[in-house]
């Protein structure tokens, strides 16, 4: 996919009945709101071996904007960025991340590579190089910024920053 929206989801939107992706490369997407490559309201979302590459919102979620239940499985996230919060993965309800790379993504705001603000498990994952606070204005949580229930087991979280302010 290769796509650009004026407002939410650069490839995809999604409002009820689910949402399934599987073997997908999303690359270059672009929305003018959340969801750069994927904007997710009110389904359950499920991604197996996927790519998400060089996708950006002029809003969060830098590839994918996420508020209902969600399952990441066997995929990676690099350089993605947003111009808010979560540069690869925007998250305010249950998320499973199992098996996933997270890399070289980057927030103006807050969570380099995620922002997460409900109850989230990482299993087997590398987070990575990711930076939060890209604009100057400071950002939290390089890797991931967490408000909520967050789990990591048997992963690597690694070479985060999150910049100062100006």
């Amino acid at each position: 996919f290769k796509n650009e929206a004026n407002s939410s989801g650069g490839a995809i939107e999604t409002d009820d009945g689910g949402l399934n992706v599987l073997n997908t490369r999303f690359e270059e997407n672009k929305s003018g709101s959340d969801g750069g490559a994927i904007y997710n309201s009110f389904s359950a979302v499920t991604i197996i071996g996927s790519e998400f590459a060089d996708n950006t919102a002029d809003s969060s979620g830098g590839a994918v904007y996420n508020s209902y239940s969600m399952l990441i499985d066997g995929s990676t996230f690099t350089e993605n960025d947003s111009t808010s919060d979560g540069g690869a993965i925007y998250n305010s309800e249950v998320m499973l991340v199992l098996d996933t790379t997270l890399s070289a993504n980057r927030a103006q705001g807050d969570g380099g590579a995620v922002y997460n603000s409900t109850d989230a498990t990482f299993d087997n994952c590398t987070i990575s190089n990711n930076v939060s606070g890209t604009d100057g204005a400071g950002g939290e949580g390089g890797g991931i910024y967490n408000s909520d229930h967050l789990f990591v087991r048997s992963s690597t979280i690694s070479g985060n920053r999150s910049e100062e302010d100006d």
